[in-house]
């Protein structure tokens, strides 16, 4: 599984130039904003499940 996850990886990366003819300026743009868009959802993701997890096992037990 992990060989091929890779090639797919190694395909994409080699095709890059090739992706950014075909989308052009515009589209890299409006793809760089949406996985910025991903990843900061992924991060207020684990800042809020960390919090929760705080939360649950240091101040709720306490209030007991």
């Amino acid at each position: 599984m992990c060989v091929f996850i890779s090639a797919i990886v190694c395909a994409i990366l080699l095709s890059g130039r090739w992706l950014q003819g075909a989308i052009g300026a515009i589209g890299l743009n409006i793809a760089t904003r949406i996985l910025g868009l991903l990843v900061a959802s992924i991060g207020v993701q684990f800042i809020v499940v960390g919090v929760t997890q705080i939360i649950v096992q240091t101040i709720a037990p306490q209030l007991r």
